[in-house]
Formats: C-alpha cells, structure tokens, sequence
C-alpha cells in the first residue's frame, strides 16, 4: 500500500495507464470507495474496465474476476439503448437504433495506450464515469489512490472545497449544450445494474463522502507559486467559471483530465526538486530562512521550453531522471531522520515537517533545527551524499514513469495526443506542448469563456508548473492558434483571447 511521504504528504506515485481514470476515479472516491460487485461482494476497488484489448486481454480479465462494463448486443443495457434512442430521436428503426447505439458504444471508448489489455470509457457523465476504476483497467489488486493524489495536490494549493465535489458540481449542473439529452439518457441506461443506485445518487448531487483531511502547510502558503496553487486555481476555474456549459462535453472532459495529469506530473516533480535541495541543505550553513527561499523560488525553473535550442541541449530526460532518483532517496533519508524509531542515530532528534506546518516559516524553522541536530554527524554527511548521488532504482521507477507518461505524447496509431507536454524525439526527451496542452492552460488564465488573459499570466502559470519558457516560442505557437489579440511586441501585456 502507498504510505505518506513526510515532506508534503502525497502518497507515493504510480504510473497511470489511462487519463480517463481521473475522472472516474473522483467518482468512485465520493462513494466511499467501496461498490457491490454484480455478484453482491464487497471489493475495493470492484475491478470494472470498459473493455479487452483483444481476446487473449479477455481470457485474462475473466480469469481475474474483473467485469468489463460495455454492454453487449445480447444485454439488457444495450436492449434500454435502443429503445432510449428510437424514443428519442424517432428513429422508428430497429436496425437502425441498432447501428446508432453501437456507433455511441464505439465513441465512448478511449484510446488504449500501447500494450494496454482494457479500455476505459470516456467519463463524459457521471455514469460513465462508473463503467470503470483503477483495479480494472490496471489488474492491479492494490493500485494507487489517484484520487487521493488529486486531493492532495488540491489541499496544498489552498483549494476550496475538494476535487471531487467541484467535478460532481460541475456535472451536476451542466446544461444540455455541451451533451444533447438524448445522448445523457442513452447513457444512463449502460450502467451496470450493481452501480445504478450510486449513479443516480451522484448525478442528484446527494452522495457525498468525506475523505480525510489533507496537509495544507502553511509555509508554502497559497500565495507563493507551486503547481499546486496553479491545479487549485485551474481546477476551481474549469468546475465553477461556466466552462463546462461553453464546450463540447468531451472537450471539457478532454480538459479536465489535461489539468489533472499536469498536476500530478508537475506537483510531484516539484516535491522531489524540494527534497533533493532540503537534503543538501542539511550540510550547509548559510541563513535557513534564505535558504528555503532559494529552494522553492528554483522549483518554477525545473524544465526549459525553447524551440530554438538544441535537442541535446533541451532535453528534460536526464532532469527528470536525476530528480526522481536523488528526490525519492533523500525523501527516504528525510523520514528515517524524523523516525520517533529505527532512524539514523537515537542521538538526533528532529521533528517530522509536518509539525511545523502552522508556521509561515515553518519549513525554515525545522531546517534550522535539523542543521543543529545532524551537525558534526559524519554519518549524515555521507548519507546525503549518497542520496544526492542515487539512481533511479526502487521506489523511484515509479515516481519517474508518474512523470514521464502523464506528461508525454500518448498518441496511438490512430493519432497524436494534443494534451501532452512532453515529446520523444529519438534518445530525447523535449518540452513541446500539443496544441491543445496550451490551449487549455492559457484558457485558464481568463476568468471565465470569452475572457481574456495577458501573456505575463501565461508565463506566471508555466512558471508555477516549473516551466522556464522562452517568450518567442510561447507568442509563436499563441499566433499560429490563433489566440494573440494584440502585437507581439506588446511584451507580457500581449493578450490572450480564451479557447472558447
């Protein structure tokens, strides 16, 4: 099982297969987390996928007792999909409803990454969101609490009220404008039959599960830039500015899922950009309070985007690589050295991160006492060496495939991935947003659909998701989307008219 780390309490990373378990997995997290299967078990989670990648996928699925949620020509869900569409589009036609259903069930599937063995549905509603959780679509039996992550990246941002609910909300409330009603009852019939009184439930805005509560340190405080602060700031933004009545439904969704998947790629990095240099930290002897400072202002210039460098010059693989190794090892140094038992050595004595969280210099004032309790250790100094030094071995693998592959192309055969921000080019790695990627971050500058923003809001949220971007290579690509509505050599007062 995860356990927390002790410097900002997320739970440990894991890689995602699929960006529509996001959303789905919010969903589940207000149910408590805990559904009957059909067969009336409890299981947590239930193992639900949307559907096998082939037969062999199939064999394998039924084996492990997950239930594939897509319903078939000979089931009763696909009969009240039908009969929901010749109802309401006067179809009259039963070879033809047949056709149309079957065309939605096709629709609704995601891409599959490579080597996946179960789709996902596109979380479009609520119910659909339900036709599949974590355990399906990875096989694992214990994976990880991606909603929990979510949660967490939120409450450290300074979000108001929680992930979840401003998802739910959001849904909730919608409009038919972005989903026509034939298509939102169409797809309430496809529900499992174990899960429809959850269903109901959720979309009635009435199934509400308190989760725990979560860190919110004030040392990092909600005015100072982290990809926290820009998810809270985004997420809040998409659920309550009117976006979700201003898009197409599944370019909502195709949204919110972008601003998740960057968060929980950037707001890891940023954790363990933290723990490497408050590791280093240890051994040093300039002002702590000045130290802190240095260590969270260089958190907003972790990956450089320039489409004028060089590829060997740009690339962000060995960064990644060098901060999920040494990162993930000097969190561990960090807890074994806040251990009431079993750390280091029984003559240090710091306290755990997490008791200084009340303070606004909180993290200083435990760097401070650290640096006094380890001083003259010279087993210390060679264990921050060592973990300065690690590789990416252990616990790190996956906190770098948690990175990599929630930011990088996911484009399958059939096309590219316009959300990601990460690109392979041969043996590198680059910064180079799809269009899309960009499109959805600087909409969310502007307060609400048809807003404007300024380019020096642009930078400020790139900056916050510990992006260093070129200026020239951001104005091009607002320019080539059309989204530059003034000169460019307006500077960071270049405005920026939203995607929608």
């Amino acid at each position: 099982m995860p356990r927390d780390f002790t410097l900002l309490g997320l739970n440990r990373p894991e890689y995602i297969p699929s960006r529509e378990l996001f959303m789905s997995e919010l969903a589940w997290s207000l149910t408590d987390s805990t559904s009957p299967s059909s067969s009336g078990k409890q299981t947590t989670p239930r193992g639900l996928a949307y559907a096998a990648t082939s037969q062999a996928a199939l064999r394998e699925s039924v084996a492990a007792g997950l239930e594939l949620t897509r319903p078939t020509r000979s089931d009763a869900r696909f009969s009240a999909m039908k009969e929901t569409l010749d109802r309401e589009l006067r179809i009259r036609d039963d070879n033809a409803a047949e056709l149309i259903a079957t065309v939605l069930l096709d629709e609704l599937a995601a891409p599959a990454s490579r080597g996946a063995k179960r789709t996902s549905a596109t979380p479009l509603t609520i119910e659909t969101a339900l036709l599949q959780d974590r355990r399906g679509v990875t096989g694992k039996k214990n994976p990880a609490n991606i909603a929990r992550i979510l949660e967490q990246l939120y409450a450290l941002g300074g979000g108001e009220g929680t992930v979840a609910t401003g998802w739910q909300a959001a849904l909730v409330n919608a409009g038919t404008s972005g989903l026509p009603r034939w298509g939102a009852l169409a797809f309430e019939t496809i529900v499992p039959s174990s899960s429809i009184d959850l269903a109901k439930k959720l979309a009635s805005g009435t199934l509400d599960a308190n989760g725990p509560v979560e860190r919110r340190p004030a040392w990092l405080g909600t005015s100072r830039p982290s990809p926290y602060r820009w998810f809270a700031r985004s997420w809040y933004r998409l659920c309550h500015g009117g976006w979700i009545e201003a898009m197409p439904r599944r370019r909502w969704t195709d949204w919110a899922s972008c601003v998740a998947r960057t968060a929980i790629a950037t707001g890891f990095l940023f954790e363990m950009h933290v723990a490497r240099r408050l590791a280093a930290a240890l051994l040093a002897s300039d002002d702590s309070a000045k130290a802190v400072e240095d260590i969270l202002g260089d958190g907003l210039a972790l990956l450089p985007w320039n489409d004028q460098l060089p590829l060997s010059t740009s690339d962000v693989g060995p960064v990644i690589n060098r901060l999920a190794g040494a990162g993930t090892a000097c969190l561990d140094l960090i807890e074994q050295l806040t251990k009431a038992e079993g750390g280091m050595s029984e003559a240090i004595k710091i306290d755990p991160i997490e008791e200084h969280d009340r303070a606004r210099n909180g993290l200083a004032g435990w760097l401070a006492n650290a640096r006094s309790q380890v001083a003259g250790e010279t087993d210390i100094a060679e264990a921050v060496t060592e973990a300065l030094s690690s590789g990416v071995v252990g616990g790190a693998r996956n906190t770098r495939e948690t990175i990599r592959y929630s930011l990088l192309d996911r484009g399958t055969d059939g096309g590219t991935d316009l959300y990601a921000l990460l690109r392979r080019s041969g043996k590198f790695t680059r910064v180079e947003p799809g269009q899309e990627w960009l499109v959805t971050v600087a909409s969310l500058c502007a307060d609400g659909p048809g807003g404007l923003a300024r380019l020096g809001d642009l930078r400020n949220s790139l900056a916050e998701l510990g992006i260093q971007a070129s200026t020239p290579t951001i104005i091009s690509l607002l320019e080539k989307y059309g989204m530059a509505r003034s000169s460019h050599d307006a500077d960071d007062a270049l405005e920026i008219q939203a995607g929608f």
